[in-house]
């Protein structure tokens, strides 16, 4: 996890412990990790950082501001959105540019299946990476997406403002209200059942 002021803390099995990384702190803003031994940071001025399960090693990207949101799956295998509205994939050796066809305004959340689906979410439109380009899959709700968790091409569910989740099922989104008015910032899930 990373906190406010900055630290890396890890837990334990028992409680939470700030990790000693020898790295810059400022700026720390977005965590994401497949396993142990491989754990990637977003920072500003577009900074990533990467635990190889025995060293930090900080990549610089192209990207010239805050790294937004970042996933993997796997340590060759890394995209990151920029509050530039910058959109990159790392594949183990150098970083590409994802533009092509995003349709949306700035990327707030993503989210990538094992199988490499890559969804962007932004203010109200979900887009999902088909290898070549991003295909706008819908125009929903302007309320402003915050975070998304999928399980393939035909489920995506996005949260943001007033405690709003809406799930996408291939062909239209259909909204779920928690009991929050709440913005939500994250989320995560096993299975449509449990998020």
């Amino acid at each position: 996890g990373i906190t406010y002021p900055p630290q890396v803390m890890r837990w334990n099995g028992s409680r939470w412990i700030s990790v000693d990384t020898g790295l810059e702190l400022d700026g720390l803003r977005v965590l994401h990790g497949t396993g142990p031994d491989d754990i990637w940071i977003g920072a500003e001025r577009g900074r990533v950082h990467h635990w190889n399960g025995s060293d930090w090693q900080t990549l610089r990207t192209q990207c010239r501001n805050e790294i937004e949101d970042i996933v993997s799956t796997g340590p060759d295998a890394l995209w990151a959105a920029g509050t530039g509205g910058e959109l990159l994939r790392y594949d183990g050796r150098e970083w590409s540019f994802l533009q092509e066809g995003y349709r949306g305004s700035l990327v707030t959340g993503l989210w990538v299946e094992p199988s490499e689906t890559l969804w962007g979410i932004d203010v109200g439109s979900h887009n999902r990476w088909d290898g070549v380009r991003w295909v706008n899959q819908s125009n929903g709700p302007r309320l402003g997406f915050f975070t998304a968790w999928a399980t393939g091409p035909d489920e995506l569910w996005v949260a943001g403002h007033y405690g709003r989740v809406y799930r996408w099922d291939g062909q239209r989104l259909e909204e779920f209200r928690p009991d929050t008015p709440e913005r939500l910032n994250a989320m995560w899930g096993s299975d449509s059942n449990n998020l």
